[in-house]
């Protein structure tokens, strides 16, 4: 209760903010807010906190412009990141092999390589983006060499896998999807890289005949493994020979590599490579550990 002399001031004790009262000599179109520290507002009626409580919905309700504002904020805080650019593979044959990739954040950065396109087993190289002494970098862009040999063999085709992980660990991580893309350490590099990021089509064995010409994996069981007389093994598969539908052909020349080919008969696997035709029935022509896996 204000004792009788008291003179009325725009800072009172209740310390409230009142827009319907203006000091005297103040015109209605020079009327001012008078601050009071209850950190209320008082404006045609209705009350808006001061910045310490401020309810976001009574703001946007009164400023299209400010909902609109905190709208695209919102979205932009919580869109998800991606990949903007890549990832691709440059090889320079025998050498090195150089991906590249960019996210729309700056995020760690990891490339692996495996021996067949779903990642499964342990990888062949694991390398990550790092500075010059050894600590993981984030980063918009990034750029991983890897040199051909020891881990990576020349003229072999590998698959490559591509992880990006939030810093701040409130994202998970972006991977490039299977199939992974594939790449070659030898001198027909060029043409593989052109399709960096374009996960091979998967078929079964009896789609195969639709896809001549096409680089794809066809994924079906082995009904017969059969070696001829010059050293050449074919793996059977949507049917026992002569009635298969699809033959994974390992040349002799490569025939070394597969050691084992048996163990294959009755299982399911995934074969990557040029579909071609021989004699009428689509083919792969397997020279590497790396276009065959067992699923």
């Amino acid at each position: 209760m204000l004792p009788r002399n008291a003179r009325s001031s725009p800072f009172r004790s209740n310390n409230w903010l009142d827009t319907t009262r203006r000091p005297a000599g103040h015109s209605a179109g020079h009327s001012k807010w008078l601050i009071e520290s209850n950190n209320i507002a008082t404006a045609g009626g209705d009350q808006i906190t001061n910045s310490s409580h401020i309810d976001p919905r009574n703001l946007i309700g009164r400023s299209p412009l400010l909902q609109c504002f905190l709208l695209i904020a919102v979205a932009l805080a919580t869109a998800a990141p991606q990949f903007t650019g890549g990832p691709s593979v440059t090889v320079t044959p025998n050498v090195q092999v150089e991906f590249r990739w960019i996210t729309d954040v700056a995020w760690f950065g990891k490339v692996e390589v495996f021996d067949n396109p779903y990642g499964t087993g342990a990888p062949i190289v694991t390398r990550q983006s790092v500075d010059v002494s050894g600590e993981a970098v984030a980063a918009t862009q990034q750029d991983i060499m890897l040199p051909v040999g020891p881990a990576l063999t020349a003229d072999t085709g590998y698959f490559f896998r591509v992880t990006a992980t939030d810093p701040t660990g409130n994202n998970p991580d972006l991977v490039t999807p299977t199939p992974l893309p594939s790449f070659f350490t030898g001198a027909h590099a060029a043409k593989e890289s052109a399709a960096s990021l374009v996960s091979l089509p998967v078929y079964t064995a009896r789609q195969a005949a639709r896809h001549v010409g096409e680089t794809a994996t066809i994924m079906d069981k082995v009904d017969g493994v059969h070696q001829s007389g010059k050293g050449n093994i074919f793996l059977n598969m949507g049917g026992t020979y002569p009635n298969q539908a699809f033959t994974a052909s390992i040349t002799a020349r490569s025939a070394s590599k597969f050691r084992n080919p048996q163990q294959y008969e009755g299982r399911i696997v995934a074969v990557s490579g040029k579909i071609t035709l021989y004699r009428g029935k689509p083919e792969i022509i397997v020279t590497s550990l790396s276009q065959i896996s067992e699923k």
